[in-house]
């Protein structure tokens, strides 16, 4: 398991922006940082994938198809 450094933070969101993941925090029944945590995560994660994507076009740029 990770270990965890926890600092505490100050976030300014939009209104849309605060919606949504408040949703995606009662879907995955986790709290909002760690919504937000996961987010993140999965942002850096396509980052990495479109970085080693050969074609020249961020994977995400094929669903737009």
């Amino acid at each position: 398991m990770c270990r965890q450094l926890k600092q505490q933070v100050r976030l300014y969101l939009t209104d849309e922006a605060l919606s949504y993941a408040s949703q995606e925090t009662k879907k995955a029944g986790t709290s909002l940082s760690q919504t937000i945590e996961c987010f993140i995560q999965e942002h850096r994660k396509e980052e990495a994938d479109n970085a080693t994507n050969t074609t020249g076009r961020p994977k995400s740029a094929a669903l737009l198809r």
